[in-house]
């Protein structure tokens, strides 16, 4: 009976020690990532109100934190890492100019932010905002192509990329680069074409795939990407430049964390 008991709770003791640091660790990168986010939101707040000096120093702060993470205990994507990595240079370039511009580092500052809330808050992120706005947009333009406003078109679909840049770094943080890309070869697409009868198509499909892509699953995507004409598949030489692309973003991202971390290297 004894050997029984003793049995059972050295069976429980076992379980403790193989689950616990599990979940300890669990809450250590929810914990990490909202500090992130917290710090991301004032950073932002203060480049709003031209705070420079105090932007620059709590941004100084953020990225020598993450770029002190583990990121495979964060389960981050390599995707995720560099593109994290690039918010946070693009804002200090910013910062560190003679003269600032202030819509510039208002727009680094924002993207910055929504990125690291994407990591922190999943299920209710802050990119999700821009979904109305930007289905909007593409109601305005298509709209416009139905009274043959090419001005009126152009200038939606200007409005609606503006838009997307905004989200873009917190899309490639909370989903696919699959589905990131199908919307930026949209928009790139519309950007160009003259066509009115060939921009109506582009925005209906993006206006299929801001849904699922704002609020669905990585299989929602794929199935509204499938209905569309075999034509439209993505291209190798696109999936070849983005390649490059990420690998050059990384180099950069080595090296800027080997001049924060001097004493590391």
């Amino acid at each position: 009976m004894h050997l029984r008991w003793m049995g059972k709770g050295l069976a429980v003791i076992l379980l403790w020690l193989t689950v616990y640091p599990a979940v300890a660790q669990a809450e250590g990168v929810e914990r990490e990532r909202e500090e992130w986010s917290q710090l991301a939101g004032k950073i932002e707040r203060e480049v709003e109100s031209a705070q420079w000096l105090a932007a620059r120093e709590d941004l100084g702060v953020l990225a020598r934190r993450f770029s002190q993470a583990d990121w495979l205990a964060e389960n981050l994507s390599l995707e995720a890492v560099h593109n994290l990595s690039e918010v946070l240079m693009e804002l200090e370039w910013g910062l560190n100019q003679v003269r600032p511009n202030r819509k510039e580092l208002s727009q680094a500052a924002e993207r910055m932010h929504l990125a690291f809330d994407a990591l922190s808050h999943p299920n209710q992120p802050l990119w999700q905002r821009f979904y109305l706005p930007m289905k909007e947009e593409v109601v305005v333009a298509k709209q416009a192509i139905g009274r043959k406003d090419r001005q009126r078109a152009s200038q939606a679909i200007e409005a609606l990329h503006q838009k997307a840049q905004l989200v873009r770094p917190a899309l490639i943080v909370a989903k696919s680069p699959f589905a990131v890309h199908k919307m930026d070869s949209l928009i790139a697409f519309m950007r160009k074409e003259k066509r009115l009868d060939r921009l109506a198509t582009a925005l209906g499909q993006l206006e299929q795939l801001l849904y699922p892509l704002f609020y669905g699953t990585e299989r929602d995507v794929m199935a509204t990407v499938h209905r569309w004409k075999e034509g439209e598949a993505i291209s190798l030489t696109y999936w070849l430049a983005l390649m490059i692309v990420t690998v050059l973003a990384y180099v950069a991202w080595l090296r800027y964390r080997a001049e924060s971390n001097p004493a590391q290297t």
